[in-house]
């Protein structure tokens, strides 16, 4: 099962809209009861998200733990070191590796954007896809 969720943009204030987010994840993780949460690194580093992305994660990280699930951390060097069969500089390109590994999301993958274009939502579950793919990979054997 899949899917690509987003919080309603109209939403006002950072604290409510991880409010919102944390109320769906709650109810994924009572729905589905997950072993590992599996995020792409977040704070530090090459990581660079917004002061609310980081606050949302480690609050995730907090759930996940008070539900009894553990969490993995990988970066983006991680997954592109990862995929040592073919480079993978841009989101675009551990998409492209990603349906390598998935080719029943293929149909999903939307067209390579310019650079003044601004990133589809659904590159999201790619992203995913291939953080998944690196959590469940064999380290003695790359991929």
């Amino acid at each position: 099962m899949w899917g690509v969720s987003t919080m309603a943009k109209a939403t006002s204030g950072s604290d409510q809209k991880n409010a919102r987010c944390l109320k769906h994840a709650e109810a994924l993780f009572q729905e589905y009861r997950p072993h590992t949460l599996v995020l792409e690194a977040f704070e530090k580093g090459k990581a660079r998200r917004a002061p609310r992305i980081q606050k949302l994660c480690r609050s995730l990280v907090a759930l996940a733990a008070v539900n009894g699930i553990s969490v993995r951390v990988i970066t983006r060097d991680q997954i592109r070191k990862s995929f040592i069969s073919a480079p993978a500089k841009t989101r675009y390109d551990v998409a492209l590796l990603a349906v390598k590994y998935l080719p029943e999301i293929r149909h999903l993958l939307p067209e390579k954007r310019a650079f003044y274009e601004t990133e589809n939502p659904v590159m999201a579950l790619f992203a995913a896809a291939a953080l998944l793919i690196v959590h469940y990979a064999n380290p003695s054997e790359p991929l």
